[in-house]
């Protein structure tokens, strides 16, 4: 069998280049929309450090408990943290934590974004706001969210572990 001509063995190059290039501008295009983006933002003059007792507002139309998983994650970072209605926010409250949840459904329910928002309570300005949000065929389970998310905003409290809940 005679040797294919030249032009015919570029060509043939050529378009194996042009497939090597689609599937690769394809999978990037895949993993783009299973990326996870944390975004943080804080006041330039937020201190962080000083707090040690948070709140967290109950969102009347929260059915998945996530103000009980804030304040599990608050915990395990060292604060003193409660949640319920703002008015049964203690008088002691040092921070203000409100959240915004975005949940899909695509056979399952499952929540795909967290927007955490601190304001400082004895000055009343915004301290800062964290932002989760992973639109993927694979999700986190809402506690792993909370936890990203919670963990990105507040650095461990300096006090150490928060102490126990007092029992009546």
């Amino acid at each position: 069998m005679p040797p294919a001509p030249a032009s015919a063995v570029r060509s043939s190059a050529r378009r194996l280049a042009a497939i090597a290039r689609l599937a690769c501008a394809g999978a990037c295009c895949l993993l783009a929309g299973c990326a996870t983006q944390l975004s943080l933002h804080r006041a330039p003059k937020a201190d962080f450090t000083r707090l040690r007792h948070v709140f967290v507002e109950h969102r009347l139309n929260d059915n998945h408990h996530l103000d009980d998983a804030i304040v599990a994650a608050l915990q395990k970072l060292g604060y003193h943290a409660a949640s319920g209605a703002l008015t049964m926010m203690p008088d002691d409250t040092d921070a203000l934590v409100t959240y915004e949840d975005v949940w899909t459904f695509d056979f399952t329910d499952h929540m795909i974004g967290l927007t955490l928002t601190v304001t400082d309570e004895h000055k009343q300005e915004p301290m800062g706001d964290a932002r989760f949000y992973r639109p993927s065929v694979t999700h986190l389970a809402p506690d792993r969210i909370v936890q990203l998310t919670v963990a990105d905003i507040f650095p461990p409290a300096a006090a150490g572990p928060a102490a126990p809940a007092a029992k009546g």
